[in-house]
């Protein structure tokens, strides 16, 4: 897990928190990376970074920024 707070949320500041918990973690190819539908978060350096991991980006649906990613378990 990581964080980073700023005054505003572009592009780099996702990618400020999102390597540390890459890198500490190392997760699993696989990573369900689950965010609403904000242009730091779609951004082709955000998905380019995410693909490089392994991960997989998941959005929520349009319009439904409570939207949960779904889990399988088993």
């Amino acid at each position: 897990m990581s964080w980073h707070l700023a005054a505003q949320m572009p592009t780099g500041l996702v990618l400020t928190a999102l390597e540390p918990a890459l890198t500490l973690r190392r997760p699993a190819l696989g990573l369900i990376i689950h965010a609403d539908r904000g242009s730091q978060y779609t951004s082709g350096a955000c998905r380019q970074r995410i693909a490089d991991a392994g991960a997989v980006a998941s959005y929520a649906r349009p319009s439904n920024t409570s939207d949960n990613a779904q889990a399988k378990v088993g």
